[in-house]
């Protein structure tokens, strides 16, 4: 076809029906840039040319560009009336744009005009299935395969029929057929991956998520394909599934959207950082708050109305042993607008098995997601924590304990269009901790303590605009606005006649403006340049009273800078790459933040810095895909770090937001472990790292990984020389998974650290060794019962590993 149209072209230079043709056949090869040219040269000839018209408003609509396939659609039915195909095309974007009642109508005109039009079929199958009848839907793409068994759109949503009717093995076989018909595009092969994950098949998983990510350049939208709270429909997610982190992430880079909630989703998993996870998900969120609806039993392959249900017995023990219930409902309705709903209680009770300290406690979770419009998206998200204990310890003998947490979020997002979308968030939370009872104070022996109250207050307003130029340019810029307050108030009757009274209130206030853009700069060269223009504020006030008497002192401190990040990627190889990144970064009073965290999808190390400090760093990555079944991953990096506070000048930590992950289905098996086994609290200090990671398969079923770092981190200024906390010189970490028959996975783990520190002063001595680990997961054929069992720490040393214990998680789910 290439070959007579390149000689028609030269014949007939301005001939419509020639470059229309040029134009499908670019269409059908995924090549948009050709497409858009030639059916824009055809236009120049005939400005009312309705098939011309027709091809545009099909590829806007294949790419859900709503408003650009609206317009162009409407000027085919413009040029012909009864046009019974750009109706049904009409038709078939109006329900990707969620539209119904306007849906039905171009189907029904189409129909009307020819009852055998195979588009407005399929189109009526998609709109059913997304209202839940899946046996009608069906019908309608069977009879549209009938009348043109070449229509690939037809195959790829009877699979999702198929697999919402539980006949998996048609599901398959549609998804092949269009695979054939279209061999370029990546979603055959990203539904062929959710339906083998679905299955625990994760080798078969793995091998779609490779095919589907082979073919990604040619990608049309993943808009359709319904996301669940984990991102599940990115390519990655297959591949961490089976425990390939290095090979998922790298994949889930390349395949990188900001206007895709599946890109966000997935690699909040990702982020080993509080920070980096909670701004990934605000993201996701926001960007498609209908995933809160999503089943978490089996996935439906593309967004279908439900309701669901799941509770879950939980029990963990290492140094500190809790037990939990934990109920979660959720779903999504259609009509009369798609809205979508999770709520989650948890009931748990806890004591340590070193001291004599009990806790109980109980958290209420809530997300809605509503979307009234297509280009409009509404998202809110609410937390609520009560923790009640009693703390008996060498010097808080036999004291109540109080800990209040909650939080409150909404967040929008616009689509101008499919490439162009703006972000809006704002948010406040609160958390405080309250002890009384007596207290042993040298010398004062044991004394009443009145209270020592701690609170933490934070709130932010953020905003984001991404969009994309020609020739792949991408560019986002924003503005945010946090604070965060740390009061903290200690009371205590020292003596009868002296009563000593202390307080110290921290705050943090930031203002971040950035502008950022990511461009090709040759065939396989990839630059992104960003700068941010940071402001902070932070002061700290404290007073000490003896009998209502003392004098307040301050340390004000303030930050106006202007800070780069930069990067080249440069693809050697299909599925490889090399990248050089610099950042400079100081954290703001927020959570996380709707900014990219990233340079080339290399994140910001959030683990490093508290609120308010500055972070830099230089770092050389290599990503490679070696053969079809092994990965290799490589690292040099230099970082530097200035917080404003630590454990000796703050007694009040930063409030954390862990509570959001709760809106997402319970992670069960082969979860991404930090190397970390908590953040470091510090100062100041330098770190330089190298290491390499290589995933392997060594069977279908089997996988390894291996990931070894070593580092040099040293404490700078006041405590130069000190290592930095919890980070050892060297890190190893082997593990093995494997996916079983009836359903189960088990995974090993063997992790080694060297000697490290708990504390900045480095009196907390942790000695190096092995920590050994085992989990099994199981689940039944339909997907209604979980069970999982996890031991960890086996056989380290007692003070090789920040629990002393052996840890044991149990958990048994029921789902409906």
């Amino acid at each position: 076809a290439a070959a007579v149209l390149d000689d028609a072209r030269k014949r007939h230079p301005r001939d419509a029906e020639v470059w229309l043709a040029v134009g499908e056949l670019a269409l059908f090869r995924g090549e948009t840039v050709a497409a858009r040219a030639a059916l824009a040269t055809v236009l120049d000839i005939d400005s009312g040319h309705a098939d011309a018209w027709f091809a545009r408003g099909s590829m806007e609509t294949e790419r859900e560009n709503v408003r650009a396939g609206r317009a162009a659609l409407a000027a085919a039915l413009a040029a012909r009336p009864a046009f019974p195909r750009a109706l049904a095309e009409r038709g078939t974007l109006e329900t990707l744009a969620g539209d119904f009642p306007a849906a039905r109508n171009f189907y029904e005109q189409a129909l009307a005009a020819a009852p055998d039009d195979y588009v407005a079929l399929t189109g009526r199958g998609i709109l059913r299935l997304k209202t839940g009848d899946s046996r009608g839907a069906l019908a309608d793409f069977l009879r549209a395969g009938v009348i043109e068994p070449r229509f690939g759109r037809a195959w790829l949503y009877s699979a999702a029929a198929f697999h919402q009717l539980g006949e998996t093995r048609r599901a398959r076989q549609a998804l092949d057929q269009a695979a054939q018909l279209d061999p370029r595009d990546p979603l055959p092969h990203v539904l062929l991956a959710l339906m083998a994950a679905d299955a625990l098949d994760l080798g078969a998983a793995a091998d779609a998520a490779r095919a589907a990510q082979e073919r990604m350049p040619f990608l049309k939208s993943l808009n359709q394909v319904l996301n669940n709270q984990k991102g599940s429909a990115n390519v990655g997610s297959a591949l961490a599934a089976f425990g390939m982190e290095d090979w998922a992430r790298h994949y889930a880079t390349a395949a990188y959207s900001p206007w895709w909630a599946g890109s966000h989703l997935f690699l909040a998993d990702r982020q080993a950082g509080g920070y980096n996870k909670n701004s990934e998900l605000f993201k996701g969120f926001i960007t498609d708050p209908t995933v809160f609806g999503a089943s978490p039993r089996r996935s439906s392959l593309v967004p279908a109305p439900g309701h669901h249900g799941r509770i879950d017995l939980f029990v963990e023990q290492a140094d500190w042993k809790q037990d939990a219930l934990i109920g979660t409902a959720n779903g999504m309705a259609t009509t009369p607008l798609p809205l979508a709903y999770f709520v989650s209680g948890d009931l748990s009770a806890g004591h340590s098995r070193l001291t004599a300290d009990a806790s109980d406690g109980a958290n209420l979770t809530l997300g809605l997601g509503l979307r009234p419009d297509h280009a409009l998206g509404i998202f809110a998200f609410g937390t609520d924590t009560r923790i009640r204990g009693r703390l008996r310890g060498t010097t808080l003998p036999d004291d109540p304990l109080a800990i209040d947490d909650s939080r409150l979020d909404l967040g929008a997002n616009i689509k101008l269009d499919a490439d162009n979308q703006l972000w809006f968030k704002g948010g406040m939370g609160r958390q405080s901790a309250l002890v009384g009872g007596t207290i042993v104070a040298a010398p004062f022996g044991l004394i009443p303590l009145d209270r020592f109250l701690s609170r933490a207050e934070q709130s932010d307003v953020q905003f984001r605009h991404a969009f994309a130029l020609a020739n792949g340019i991408g560019v986002s810029w924003g503005y945010e606005d946090s604070k965060q307050e740390k009061p903290a108030y200690l009371d205590v009757q020292a003596t009868p006649a002296i009563k000593l009274a202390i307080a110290e209130v921290t705050d943090l206030r930031s203002r971040d403006a950035y502008l950022v853009a990511r461009a090709p700069l040759a065939e396989r060269l990839q630059g992104e340049l960003g700068v941010f223009a940071q402001r902070a504020s932070a002061g700290q006030v404290a007073v000490t009273r003896v009998n209502g008497v003392g004098a307040p002192t301050s340390q004000p401190r303030s930050f106006d800078e202007t800070h780069w990040r930069g990067g080249l990627r440069w693809q050697f190889a299909p599925q490889s790459a090399l990248a050089a990144v610099g950042q400079k970064w100081r954290r703001p009073a927020a959570v996380g933040s709707l900014a990219p965290i990233d340079t080339l999808g290399i994140a910001v190390n959030d683990r490093l810095t508290t609120n308010g400090g500055l972070y830099s760093r230089g770092r050389i990555q290599v990503d490679h895909e070696a053969t079809a079944t092994t990965f290799v991953h490589g690292f040099v990096d230099r970082e530097s770090i200035v917080n404003l506070t630590s454990p000796a000048t703050a007694v009040v930590p930063d409030l954390q937001l862990t509570q959001l992950e709760n809106l997402r289905n319970r992670r069960d098996a082969f979860s991404a472990q930090p190397e970390l086994e908590e953040a470091p609290q510090f100062l100041e200090g330098r770190v330089r790292s190298f290491g390499a990671a290589v995933n392997h398969r060594l069977t279908r079923d089997h996988t390894v990984a291996l990931r070894y770092r070593r580092a040099q981190a040293r404490q700078t200024g006041a405590r130069d020389g000190l290592a930095i906390p919890y980070l050892s010189r060297d890190y190893l970490r082997l593990v093995s998974h494997w996916s079983l028959p009836q359903r189960w996975l088990v995974g090993t783990t063997a992790t080694w650290r060297g000697e490290r520190f708990r504390d900045e002063a480095n009196a907390d001595r942790l000695k190096a060794g092995w920590a050994l680990g085992v989990t099994a997961y199981w689940e039944s054929a339909d997907k209604r019962w979980i069970a999982q069992a996890l031991l960890d720490n086996l056989r380290a040393n007692r003070n090789a590993s920040d629990d002393r214990a052996t840890k044991l998680i149990l958990r048994a789910s029921y789902l409906f």
